[in-house]
């Protein structure tokens, strides 16, 4: 009996890595919502990195988290709230106080954290960062997910092939959320809440 396999379009809980246009390399966790670009790679760069600088006890970084290890290794920590809709962005949560350069990690790590660049992104400067401004992205529910907010926090657009649902989006969650709505923009939308 042959078994077949479908790649899962997003998976829960994952992470993935980008690079900012200084070169600094940020991990961002998706939680059980959260998207990330079309092409990421998951992997566990951070926990490589970090057990090669332990040998002596692999499983330290188990131990220590992974705030000591961004911290000691450089990398920026990102995470995604649970929020459904709209999409929110990446919060940063975590600045590395020596930011480690991508060109400084080795030659696999680096092809992998360079698969997704931000080039007008910097991490120290941008607490927030929402994907969807820059790349097409996937994330578990895309076919129904039809609005993103804005890294500002407060603009809220159409996701990418989904402006023809926009406008009901707004209509609808302007209803049955209006306290949350007050506390956006919706584009295209003047004073709708």
């Amino acid at each position: 009996m042959m078994v077949l396999d479908y790649p899962a379009a997003h998976s829960m809980d994952t992470s993935w890595y980008a690079v900012d246009a200084d070169g600094c390399v940020a991990l961002f966790s998706t939680g059980k919502v959260g998207h990330a670009p079309v092409g990421y790679q998951s992997a566990y760069y951070m926990e490589d990195l970090f057990e090669a600088r332990h040998p002596e006890r692999p499983d330290q970084f188990h131990w220590e988290g992974y705030d000591q290890a961004a911290a000691e290794i450089g990398i920026f920590l990102y995470d995604y709230s649970e929020a459904w809709e709209p999409i929110q962005a990446y919060d940063r949560r975590f600045v590395p106080p020596d930011p480690v350069h991508v060109d400084q990690l080795p030659p696999a790590i680096r092809l992998g954290c360079k698969r997704i660049q931000f080039s007008s992104i910097r991490f120290a400067d941008d607490a927030r960062v929402q994907p969807i401004e820059f790349f097409p992205c996937e994330s578990s529910g895309r076919e129904v997910r039809v609005a993103f907010v804005a890294a500002d926090g407060v603009t809220v657009r159409p996701v990418p092939g989904q402006e023809h649902r926009f406008a009901d989006f707004v209509h609808r969650f302007c209803a049955e959320s209006p306290e949350a709505a007050t506390g956006f923009h919706f584009e295209g939308f003047d004073n709708e809440t």
